[in-house]
């Protein structure tokens, strides 16, 4: 035995010595406070169904952050970033809220779970900040898997049902234009700067584009807008990324072919849930396909293939 380990035995404390009468002081005492001694099984059992818990726990608030992900990713509200912190305050007013913060409290439940159950020997604190970390890693993981894009296909195809799947996927994970002065969408026809596009909810309009913006039919468009009269003018315009922009069309196409489906028709267009909070004063008299009067004609092209 080296000197070190000779050092670190001497430097131990002394167990102290108990008396002839500690464990009857013990049981004395645990009579006194009425207290119960409870048998080992019920003490195993316990600690395993609070593991359970914890761990359960811990999948749905993997599964709720999993829904804000995905829903934000589908409402467009991530489209406003790409003009900086011009539309800031529409992109906050379209985070789902409401399932961040129950995955925030769930996750924190879900660490203090950890801790009890003994999962965590780490001060409880800790094993929540454990908990928003697994949750974070697990929830953004399979927002990124492609899972939920399987599911809201087979959902809006009937091939999966159930109430929470349907109000999920089909009514509330799907685009909504995130700002009145926001516009997104296909160029169906195009004459100068003027414009037609169609957008992911279905929607016909018709805009001026910025001088010196130079689009094509086909192209996909974002652009902040001020009305003026019949026409929505855009002060700034971006051409989107077709890739990143596909599933916000996508939705409303699966939507139009599962009303079909179920004999409700297809020519709800953009007045089905796709309408929003931006179906108010931006809208105009050009919807619907028509470019309203005293327009001339304009290159027109076939409505792109939706994806």
């Amino acid at each position: 035995m080296d000197r070190f380990e000779q050092r670190i035995r001497a430097a131990r404390p002394a167990v102290p010595e108990l008396g002839p009468q500690f464990s009857a002081q013990v049981l004395a005492e645990i009579a006194r406070r009425g207290l119960r001694v409870r048998p080992a099984w019920q003490v195993r059992s316990a600690l395993w169904l609070g593991r359970a818990a914890a761990l359960g726990a811990l999948g749905v608030a993997v599964l709720l952050l999993n829904g804000a992900a995905f829903e934000l990713r589908s409402n467009g509200a991530l489209e406003l970033l790409a003009f900086g912190t011009r539309l800031l305050g529409g992109f906050l007013a379209d985070v789902p809220w409401d399932l961040l913060l129950s995955a925030l409290l769930v996750a924190g439940a879900a660490g203090w779970g950890l801790r009890h159950a003994q999962l965590a020997r780490v001060p409880v604190a800790w094993a929540v900040l454990i908990g928003y970390g697994l949750t974070g890693a697990g929830g953004l993981a399979l927002a990124g898997s492609g899972l939920n894009e399987s599911v809201q296909s087979a959902v809006l195809e009937d091939r999966a049902g159930g109430l929470g799947l349907q109000w999920f996927y089909a009514q509330r994970a799907m685009y909504r234009r995130p700002h009145p002065h926001f516009r997104m969408g296909r160029v169906i026809a195009l004459e100068g700067q003027r414009a037609q596009l169609q957008t992911p909810a279905g929607e016909v309009e018709e805009v001026m584009l910025p001088q010196g913006f130079r689009a094509q039919v086909g192209d996909a468009v974002r652009l902040i807008v001020a009305p003026d009269g019949p026409l929505v003018r855009a002060q700034a315009a971006q051409l989107c990324n077709p890739s990143t922009v596909g599933p916000y069309f996508r939705h409303h196409r699966m939507m139009q072919e599962m009303m079909q489906r179920r004999g409700m028709g297809a020519g709800m267009g953009g007045m089905g849930p796709g309408m929003g909070r931006g179906m108010g004063p931006g809208m105009h008299r050009g919807m619907g396909g028509g470019m309203g009067p005293g327009v001339g004609p304009m290159q027109q092209g076939a409505p792109p293939t939706q994806q």
